[in-house]
């Protein structure tokens, strides 16, 4: 379908949000990259074989790392996939790092997330710097969750056709940094505080932003909703490759869920929500695309916590990537072949035209974080407060 075809043709990479799994994703891309390197005969780097790049919580920060810009070259991708397999390794620990021992954490995960922030903002720093969304090398879409809105909210690095402009000053208002929307893409819940983003319009409220796996897991229906929407299906051929972190395949049997409450579920809920959602989006892309259309690498034997740093879960992530490239090489060799073909290049609708800066306006500082539990006597205090409304006196 896709060969034979004389329209044009968007090319769209998805990938999963899975914590540290996202050691798969890194593997898998990796790989893609080489073999395309091998069929073209010139370094292949993945924003250049994709016209959008989507993702979610981990796969999110992997997709502004594939697409953030060279310093010396701008129009060239900063980081390569095989380097971004070493975020994980190296930097695995510092995010999810904890001082407390086991007793204590486990009391304070009560009334605060897991981990606190520093060692994951800090990171970002590092790979991504102070470059924007509109720098991207390639399109770039990350999903997140705005509980002050109460509803998804979609970092894009393109503005919007004037048919959807509706008068608003967009690239004023969305052109946030990089890092902050890796940020607010990876706020898991229960594992990290949210992401207070302080808008660039005065006119707006400041986002309070959690990872976006809490609806879109596996962005794939969401990238491909919004590639039908930038070039539409009756005159474009669309090309979907999705990268998952690998199931948990924990099972959950009546018996052991019959008595839990809230705390008891706390746990395993998120991954019970990942996995669904994950799976649900793989059959939908799967009924919605036609024959050849849709690649999934996607591994059902990882029964890793999407926390776990330790060395022996780096080792054992790095081997289910590289057991996930193996299973799929061949696959990954014609799609590869299929990318860098010439004539398959010369359809595809290609990077979008680089803007010119965006006019930045003042941005209002974000709310400080205050801890939940100094938080709670400030709000006990302000309503026993004579004269105040609600209180005494």
């Amino acid at each position: 379908m896709l060969e034979g075809s004389d329209r044009k043709l968007a090319t769209i990479l998805t990938l999963d949000g899975g914590g540290m799994r996202g050691v798969l994703t890194g593997c898998v891309l990796a790989a893609l990259e080489e073999e395309a390197t091998k069929a073209a005969g010139t370094p292949q780097p993945i924003a250049g074989l994709f016209d959008l790049v989507a993702g979610t919580s981990t796969g999110g920060i992997l997709a502004l790392a594939l697409a953030c810009p060279d310093e010396a070259d701008p129009s060239r991708p900063r980081h390569r996939a095989e380097a971004l397999v070493e975020l994980y390794v190296k930097r695995g620990p510092a995010i999810f790092g904890s001082v407390l021992p086991g007793p204590l954490r486990v009391l304070k995960q009560l009334f605060a997330p897991k981990y606190g922030a520093a060692g994951l903002e800090a990171t970002l720093r590092e790979y991504l710097g102070d470059h924007r969304m509109h720098e991207a090398v390639t399109r770039v879409m990350v999903t997140s969750y705005d509980t002050a809105r109460g509803g998804p909210y979609f970092f894009k690095s393109w503005r919007p056709p004037e048919a959807d402009h509706a008068g608003r000053d967009w690239w004023n208002e969305d052109d946030y940094l990089l890092r902050e929307a890796a940020r607010g893409t990876s706020a898991a819940p229960t594992y990290f505080p949210p992401f207070a983003l302080a808008p660039l319009s005065p006119s707006e409220g400041t986002k309070s932003l959690v990872d976006g796996g809490v609806f879109a897991n596996q962005p794939g229906v969401c990238a491909l909703a919004e590639a039908f929407r930038l070039f539409p299906p009756d005159g474009h051929d669309h090309l979907v490759v999705s990268v998952g972190t690998g199931y948990a395949q924990r099972t959950l049997l009546y018996p052991q869920l019959r008595w839990r409450g809230a705390l008891a579920w706390a746990g395993p809920l998120l991954e019970v929500v990942f996995d669904g959602v994950s799976e649900a989006t793989d059959y939908e892309l799967g009924e919605l695309l036609p024959d050849g259309a849709f690649h999934r690498f996607q591994s059902d034997s990882v029964d890793i916590a999407l926390d776990d740093a330790s060395p022996e879960g780096i080792q054992k992530l790095l081997a289910a990537g590289n057991d996930l490239v193996d299973a799929h090489r061949a696959e990954l060799q014609e799609l590869a072949r299929l990318l860098v073909d010439p004539a398959v290049r010369a359809r595809r609708v290609g990077p979008p035209a680089r803007p010119t800066p965006r006019l930045q306006v003042p941005r209002p500082a974000a709310p400080a974080a205050v801890p939940p539990l100094a938080a709670a006597a400030r709000r006990q205090g302000e309503a026993s407060a004579p004269g105040r409304p609600g209180g005494r006196g």
